[in-house]
């Protein structure tokens, strides 16, 4: 009887540790696997040591700089093209799966052009206005018209944008398609800024990240970090509810709702990420990538492209553009 009751009773224990363990194996198996942090291939350029006032840049003489998608086609984007030979500038759409690559605009584009999804594409011209075009290079209009105002950004609706200007102390506008003024904010700070929702607006500036709610006329900081290098860097929401902006040692994504901070990238001062756009029909960012190369104790050689990878920054490629 007793050897009957130890049977029973050792059964019992290990009916119950199977069962835990099928509840462990379980959930291990529901949860979601983190994405492992990329790693770029980076030497860092060292300080500055010699004689005079630091590295003169060699720039590369073609020179891919701020993308951006179109928010109806993922497979096309639109960027500035810049020859330092012949010194001009050139608003290129491009098709990375056809490759095939239309001229939009010639002529100086000061900043990062931003495509809405009612085709239009602001730019900041030389004149300091801010100027809409559609995206075959017609109807060129100009929004602004008393000059210093910068960094236009589309809202989610795309019938109104946000602006500064240059003068102190860099009020933020708020106007319709034709350059009425709906509203302005006080801003001590010049940055681009990005719209999240109808209240909402963020923007990065001095190694910190505000909150604007337009309709509360409040300003937050949500992140601040203290280092020296990359600031005032772009920034993109993913549909993930996820910020993503660049530091001077990687690519970070902070969650809106926990303020949650992540590496996504790993980086050094000679592989720069800036001007980020990202498309949330392919989940993917587009950034310009400047790489630094160390000639010799006094020169450095700088060569800017364009590449594509996943929002939490795999799976990077360069974009090939004949």
């Amino acid at each position: 009887m007793i050897l009957q009751y130890n049977i029973l009773k050792n059964t019992g224990s290990i009916f119950i540790a199977c069962i835990l363990m099928f509840i462990i194996l379980f959930l291990h198996s529901c949860k979601k696997d983190e994405p492992e942090i990329s790693f770029v291939d980076c030497t860092p350029i060292p300080p500055y040591t010699d004689v005079g006032f630091g590295y003169n840049y060699i720039i590369d003489t073609i020179y891919y700089t701020c993308p951006s998608f179109n928010p109806n086609n993922p497979e096309e984007f639109v960027y500035i093209h810049k020859n330092y030979s012949s010194n001009t500038y050139r608003l290129f759409k491009y098709n990375y799966q056809t490759k095939e690559k239309t001229l939009i605009y010639t002529g100086d584009i000061y900043f990062q052009p931003k495509w809405g999804k009612n085709d239009w594409i602001l730019l900041n011209l030389p004149d300091a206005n801010i100027w809409r075009i559609k995206s075959n290079g017609d109807s060129l209009t100009r929004i602004t018209c008393r000059g210093g105002y910068y960094q236009p950004e589309w809202n989610i609706d795309c019938n109104k944008l946000v602006f500064y200007e240059s003068d102190l102390p860099f009020n933020y506008f708020i106007s319709d398609i034709f350059g009425n003024i709906l509203d302005s904010f006080p801003n001590n700070f010049s940055a681009p800024m990005k719209w999240y929702n109808d209240s909402l607006i963020y923007y990065h500036s001095f190694y910190k990240i505000y909150c604007l709610n337009i309709y509360a006329h409040s300003l937050n900081v949500i992140y601040e970090y203290s280092e020296t290098g990359v600031e005032n860097c772009s920034l993109v929401f993913t549909k993930n509810n996820e910020l993503i902006f660049c530091k001077s040692d990687g690519i970070y994504s902070l969650n809106l709702l926990t303020h949650n901070l992540k590496m996504l990238k790993s980086t050094c001062n000679s592989k720069v990420y800036c001007f980020p756009t990202y498309s949330s029909l392919l989940d993917k960012v587009i950034w310009q990538r400047m790489d630094y190369t160390l000639i010799d104790k006094q020169n450095v050689f700088v060569k800017s492209r364009l590449f594509i990878m996943n929002s939490d920054g795999s799976n990077e490629s360069e974009i090939i553009i004949d």
